[in-house]
């Protein structure tokens, strides 16, 4: 770990409490991280009086809708989600002159400079303009992932659970696929769904994805315009000890034979299910652990640290 990371071990999240927004959830991937990591760790926002507070040397952790009110010192780092375009140092001009980091999901919506550095893995860095290009991770911790068991395949469960926000017809067209076989397809949320009202916490949801009869994440048009989105679901779905597919063939390039991916939802269906079935608690086990060795937020968080020298 570099100087600035040692130095600066106080980690302030800013905006997006839990449960207000879909984005609170990565937020919270982090303030689990660096608990996990030691860090002091706080979470204000803009609604938060925060007079006495202490933030010197402070690294801050935000998203650019959520941070109108946040401190700006120059003895602290920013790393603010979605604050500039890629590559480019234009928009964060309006902080003043204090040191922001933008990272933004990797896709391919976006034209990719050469000149990057791959760090911690998965997580690639242009330093001239300070950008970061990082995956969303799961939720859950290594020694969590270990102590989490295989849920092999278990035809007697009615019920696919959907957790996340729902964003357009595709999702639909799987629920109408599951009726053809007699199960049930359940949007839950996420940040919609049957639990809209009430999200349901980390243990709730990883009680539905592993009492799930299938696994999977839906991606829609909005995605598939990016060439190529790693989604979270992906990652936490594996993490919870269940065989998991997404509709985006495109993400089989980091995922490789640890999930089930084909765009044709009807062919997916039939696909995911047999996959389903062949899948042994050894095969299951070798996915959990690819996920727990490189796609924490352990692994996201020391990625943006890394960054700073």
């Amino acid at each position: 770990m570099h100087l600035w990371a040692v130095i600066m071990s106080k980690i302030i999240l800013w905006g997006k409490k839990l449960h207000t927004d879909t984005y609170s959830y990565i937020h919270y991937g982090y303030w689990r991280a660096a608990k996990y990591l030691g860090h002091d760790i706080q979470w204000f926002g803009d609604e938060d009086d925060v007079s006495s507070v202490d933030f010197s040397n402070s690294i801050f952790i935000t998203e650019a809708n959520a941070c109108s009110k946040m401190p700006l010192r120059r003895d602290c780092k920013y790393f603010i989600h979605c604050s500039d375009k890629a590559f480019v140092y234009e928009w964060r001009k309006k902080y003043g002159n204090v040191e922001v980091y933008n990272f933004i999901p990797e896709s391919y919506s976006y034209e990719w400079v050469d000149n990057l550095e791959r760090i911690d893995n998965e997580i690639y860095y242009h330093q001239e303009s300070k950008t970061i290009i990082s995956k969303w991770a799961t939720d859950l911790l290594p020694p969590e992932i270990d102590e989490c068991p295989v849920q092999l395949y278990d035809d007697t469960l009615q019920n696919s659970y959907f957790i996340g926000t729902l964003q357009g017809n595709n999702i639909s067209k799987f629920c109408e696929i599951h009726k053809k076989h007699g199960k049930n397809l359940i949007c839950v949320g996420g940040w919609t769904g049957i639990h809209q009202n009430s999200v349901p916490d980390l243990n709730q949801m990883i009680d539905m994805v592993r009492n799930s009869y299938l696994s999977f994440d839906i991606r829609e048009d909005v995605h598939f315009k990016l060439g190529k989105y790693y989604p979270c679901r992906v990652f936490k779905n594996i993490s919870y000890g269940k065989w998991t597919g997404c509709n985006m063939e495109s993400i089989s390039d980091l995922f490789g034979d640890h999930i089930t991916t084909e765009s044709n939802l009807d062919i997916f269906y039939d696909k995911l299910l047999e996959d389903y079935k062949k899948c042994t608690e050894e095969k299951m086990r070798q996915a959990m652990n690819f996920v727990r060795d490189y796609h924490t937020y352990v692994n996201r968080l020391n990625g943006l640290l890394v960054v700073l020298k």
